[in-house]
């Protein structure tokens, strides 16, 4: 989106991009009522401001799957939406629903999601439905009853890998609109992890010349206006009030982008979350939008920020963007905490992340960043080096070994053993890294007590960060790599800093790397307002 809309400008085409209501930056949950209503009510409200802050007469919306059909409800009621551009709309409610019931079984997470979620929703990759909303979308029929009226010219991209349906296009026609059909490859590699993602540049340029052909010549240059502060309702399981936010840009050339939350004026300690993997500011599953807002009623100053190359913040010149472990972070974060003292009023900062956003808050306190905390939830690595793969880190084989201590005397287990179905040459492989690296945990260990000076040592760096009066606070998964990795590395160090409670350790049960389930992100919002509460307002 961010890609289409950039190279629209490039053209001299205004575009905005938005979230819905419910979804990303936007005020709402995706448990309020009337969600679909709300989507398209969204959409209205976009083309509105697009048209006012531009001067454009005429719009165009955009929208992929379910955003492709929303898009058509939406132009049923807005005149001045005269053409489409629609990537594999939902065309059937009940079958997407079925797509996504589908998407929740395959999870990691299924059985404990299951578990821990009422009959009334349902959760697919980290999102929740209620019965309402699913009720709701299964009534949709574009190409029949649900669509009376549509733009004048549609542009319909169909995926290259699966059957075209002709239904929605004859039934456009019906409706006397101009349709055109192309087809494209790559909807699966659009659609990966961020940090996999392929961008589709020939879909975007094919749906600019299309709209350069339909479209006016002429096209009025968009005017430059200040963000205003959103100011809304935000309730959690046992807070409510009215949070504010706005986006702010900052650093050299204003190239980091950032959304700031708290409740009011006046000094107010920090938290900077991080980037987790190559994930927007929203965070994985929309968790540090709940965490900022959360933490913002809980008299925190909170900023959500883009490294460079990452979300909204540009990519540095001569870079790749998407970069998960971008070299330039730890000079990234130093610029936000300047900005944080200079512009944001901070009275202390903390720092956290996820993943690679907590490898870079610790680095950064490393590094000698005066934060207050850190908290380190789920990292990878201790020590990423440039070039290093992510085919078979060490986090994998860790993982696998955790897993093979589980399971390895089940009597499943047993029986793929017995019947030839366990890839012994890859096991093999698992064991000899695993204990190769073990014992140059043991090797080190001994080297450390009798003086000698190590490379990429863990156990300074914790020293380190204690002797700053930064306080440790690292969370995991249960089913994650971190925990071990960390005793792996540091095991006697963090049980000295434990007791000297300059560290603290808090695994998280029926959980996945980046929080899918409800009932574990509601676990990790509680356990994050009790450290980072008040010196005063923790439990002694």
């Amino acid at each position: 989106m961010r890609h289409l809309a950039e190279a629209a400008a490039a053209r001299g085409i205004p575009a905005l991009r938005f979230d819905y209501d419910g979804t990303g930056d936007s005020a709402g949950q995706d448990t309020d009522p009337a969600r679909e209503e709300a989507w398209i009510e969204s959409i209205r409200i976009a083309q509105s401001t697009l048209r006012k802050v531009t001067g454009v007469h005429r719009v165009c919306v955009f929208g992929i799957r379910l955003g492709a059909s929303l898009a058509l409800l939406a132009a049923q009621s807005v005149p001045e939406i005269t053409g489409a551009i629609l990537v594999n709309p939902v065309t059937d409610g009940r079958r997407y629903l079925r797509e996504l019931r589908a998407l929740a079984a395959t999870s990691a997470m299924a059985e404990a999601m299951a578990e821990s979620a009422d009959q009334d929703i349902q959760q697919a990759a980290g999102f929740i439905t209620t019965m309402e909303t699913r009720q709701t979308i299964g009534t949709l029929r574009l190409a029949g009853d649900s669509l009376s009226t549509a733009p004048p010219q549609v542009l319909l991209l169909e995926r290259t890998d699966l059957p075209t349906d002709d239904g929605l296009p004859n039934h456009l026609r019906e409706l006397r609109t101009t349709v055109t059909r192309q087809t494209f490859p790559g909807y699966a590699d659009m659609l990966r992890d961020a940090h996999e993602t392929t961008v589709p540049v020939d879909l975007i340029q094919d749906a600019l010349d299309w709209l350069q052909d339909t479209a006016s010549s002429h096209h009025p240059q968009p005017v430059t206006t200040a963000c205003d502060t959103c100011t809304f309702t935000w309730s959690t399981a046992d807070a409510s009030g009215s949070v504010r936010e706005r986006a702010v840009c900052f650093g050299s050339n204003s190239n980091i982008f950032g959304i700031v939350t708290d409740d009011a004026d006046g000094p107010k300690p920090l938290l900077l979350l991080l980037n987790s993997g190559a994930v927007h500011h929203v965070g994985p599953n929309r968790l540090y939008v709940r965490i900022a807002r959360l933490m913002a009623l809980r008299g925190f100053r909170v900023l959500r920020l883009d490294l460079p190359g990452l979300g909204d913040s540009p990519v540095p010149c001569g870079k790749e963007e998407n970069q998960t472990y971008p070299d330039w972070a730890v000079a990234s974060v130093g610029k936000a905490v300047n900005y944080a003292r200079a512009s944001l009023d901070a009275s202390e900062i903390h720092c956290g992340g996820i993943c690679s956003g907590a490898y870079y808050s610790l680095k950064s306190a490393v590094a000698g960043q005066p934060f207050k905390s850190i908290v380190v939830i789920n990292p990878l690595t201790f020590f990423w080096k440039p070039g290093m793969s992510l085919a078979v880190p060490a986090f994998q084989d860790t993982a696998e070994m955790m897993r093979y201590r589980r399971t390895a005397l089940s009597g499943a287990s047993l029986r793929k053993l017995f019947s030839g179905k366990v890839d012994l040459i890859n096991l093999a492989g698992i064991l000899t890294r695993y204990s190769i690296r073990r014992t140059r945990h043991v090797v080190r260990r001994i080297g450390r007590k009798l003086g000698v000076r190590l490379q990429d040592d863990l156990v300074t760096e914790l020293r380190n960060i204690q002797s700053q009066q930064t306080s440790m606070h690292f969370v995991f998964s249960d089913s994650d790599p971190g925990h071990a990795m960390l005793q792996e590395s540091a095991g006697a160090e963090v049980s000295r800093l434990q007791n000297n409670q300059a560290l603290t350790i808090q695994l998280v049960e029926h959980s996945d790397h980046t929080f899918t389930p409800r009932l574990a992100q509601e676990h990790l919002l509680s356990y994050l307002a009790q450290i980072l509460s008040p010196t005063s307002e923790r439990p002694s």
